[in-house]
Parts: structure tokens; sequence; C-alpha cells
């Protein structure tokens, strides 16, 4: 399992918002980092909540899902105390702006693959891939990381089919009998264009609501 190294400037992201912080100590299993840099000082966040842990590789952009355990503070450092979750994986592209949303998505299979469609829930959406959360059942325990699937969803003002693959599979935070998975667009994306557009319009109506 690829992990970062003490220092290592890394990137702790939920299913809103993203911080900057740095690795301050590595046990098996488990990663202390620095508080969030740029966290409000009155935002707290409650052990068990699911962190992405990402930073650069010499392979691309390393990302490890993780679990916050407890946060400390020890010589005057306020720490953060996180817990492997789950396999990591190396992103081979540049990074996208992920936004969350909230909708149902259809997935089916492709080709020889045996996916039934399964309808599952948007958790946030990129010009690259897809989070989702998909309810116990037969065709969706068919979701397993590489199966290649169609991806049918609408964001905003627009519908998207997308040849996708499922990058990886894992329980999800709540409630931990649904799978959360990543879906992974084929590139190049045919609706890259729209895609991008609708994203800004998301990111721009999530900014509203928070403000609200």
């Amino acid at each position: 399992m690829e992990s970062p190294e003490i220092n290592d400037p890394v990137v702790l992201r939920d299913d809103e918002l993203e911080y900057r912080s740095r690795v301050e100590d590595l046990a098996p299993g488990l990663l202390t980092v620095a508080r969030p840099l740029g966290l409000p000082a009155e935002h707290r966040y409650e052990p068990g909540v699911a962190l992405q842990v990402s930073w650069s590789s010499p392979r691309g952009i390393a990302v490890l899902p993780t679990r916050l355990v407890e946060t400390r503070i020890e010589r005057g450092v306020a720490l953060w105390l996180l817990e492997v979750a789950g396999d990591g994986w190396v992103e081979q592209r540049r990074r996208f702006v992920r936004v969350p949303v909230v909708g149902p998505v259809t997935l089916v299979g492709r080709g020889d693959e045996p996916v039934e469609a399964v309808t599952v829930h948007l958790v946030d959406v990129s010009e690259g891939a897809l989070r989702c959360t998909a309810a116990p059942g037969e065709a969706a325990d068919a979701l397993v990381e590489e199966v290649e699937v169609t991806a049918r969803f609408r964001l905003g003002e627009s519908d998207f089919v997308v040849p996708a693959r499922i990058l990886y599979r894992r329980p999800a935070a709540k409630p931990p009998e649904n799978a959360e998975l990543v879906v992974l667009f084929d590139e190049p994306v045919a609706a890259a264009d729209a895609l991008r557009k609708e994203i800004f319009a998301q990111q721009l109506r999530n900014r509203r609501a928070r403000s609200d």
C-alpha cells in the first residue's frame, strides 16, 4: 500500500470541502496529520468521519481513504489521527474539481459485463469521475472494481450518458451496509464541455446554498 512520508504536504477531503495539511507521524494503518490549514476554528469533525488523503507521488496523485480516530494537541500543535479505511489508488490524470451533488445515477454493464441496470445515489461528480453510494442488492453487488459500465445521470439542465468503469468499491461511512463507489469516466469524455459547464453551475448553486 502506498503511503505519504513524514512532512509530506497532503490534501484532506470530506464530502464537500478540501483542506491542506502535512503528515506528522506514521504507524501501520495510521497517519497523524496536522489540523488542516484554513479550517475555521469553530469547525469540528467528529471521530468516524470519512476523509480522503491525497498527495503527489512519482506515479501521479495518490489517494488513500481514511477515517478520523481522534484529535489532540501535542506541544502546541493540533493533530488528527487517521485510520486507513481501505486500499488506496493513484490517479493517472490531472485532478478535477469535484462538486457535491444529490441525485440518481443509473449504472449498467457494457459489453460482456453481466451487470443489470441499477440506480445508485450521487455523492459528487467531476469532469473525470463520479462518486456514489449503492444499497445492498443482487444487481448492486455486481458493481465491483474494474467492471465496465455506462453511467446515466442528470446534472443541472443536462443529461449525460458516459462510458466508465468502477475504480474502487468500499463500505460507505453511513450506513456501512451500503457501498461507496468511484466510477471513472473513459477518456476522452465526449460531453466534456457540457459537463464542465454544469459542474461550474453546480458549484455556484452550492455556494449560494451555504450562504443562505
